[in-house]
């Protein structure tokens, strides 16, 4: 697994397994990135916005679920699939 300081993704870099739920603000998923693990940022929050990029194609069941203070997301066009649930608990998204 790779880490930085607040995401964990798969060796090849391509899944976001997960974010540090003590993360506060803006998040931009790296470039390599093409699937948003199940759960992967599951009770973040402190996470307010996340901008993903076009390389994504999946995000999973319950990605940002109980992320109660994210407002703002885009998500690209690129994303063909996303799972049950994926922001469940998101209540101030718009």
């Amino acid at each position: 697994m790779k880490q930085n300081d607040y995401l964990t993704l798969s060796e090849d870099g391509k899944v976001l397994i997960e974010c540090d739920v003590h993360y506060i603000g803006e998040i931009v998923i790296p470039n390599s990135v093409t699937v948003i693990g199940e759960e992967a940022f599951f009770g973040c929050s402190g996470l307010q916005s996340i901008v993903i990029p076009n390389s994504v194609t999946q995000i999973r069941d319950r990605a940002f679920s109980g992320c109660d203070n994210l407002i703002w997301i885009e998500i690209p066009n690129s994303v063909k699939r996303i799972g049950e649930c994926a922001f469940d608990g998101c209540t101030k998204l718009i």
